[in-house]
């Protein structure tokens, strides 16, 4: 019961949700989940929808990747790996990368 008022609480309430419903599948290495969020506004209702995609490779030194589309047309990535630190002299590093594409942003 506590998990679940926590996992309640985590929403925005405050910002005009009135209705939240989430869909999670976690798998050996991936993580994928769906969420849609209806809103009130002042001329009607908002509808979000977004989908998250996570997941890890344990191979080549370890790579950790997300990427999350919304239904405005904007998607976003991005990609960890430590396949550098099997070589001497790159123990602390790490390439990271990020991605964004959509309606905010430039063409690529």
């Amino acid at each position: 019961m506590f998990d679940f008022n926590k996992r309640l609480m985590e929403f925005d309430w405050n910002d005009g949700q009135a209705y939240t419903v989430e869909y999670k599948i976690k798998q050996d290495g991936y993580e994928l989940k769906n969420t849609a969020k209806v809103g009130e506004m002042n001329n009607g209702q908002k509808v979000g929808l977004e989908s998250k995609v996570k997941f890890n490779v344990k191979e080549f030194g370890g790579l950790d990747a997300e990427c999350k589309i919304k239904n405005n047309g904007e998607v976003v990535g991005e990609l960890k790996s430590d396949y550098l630190k099997q070589f001497e002299g790159f123990d602390g590093v790490q390439l990271a990368g990020k991605m964004t594409a959509g309606a905010k942003t430039a063409p690529l």
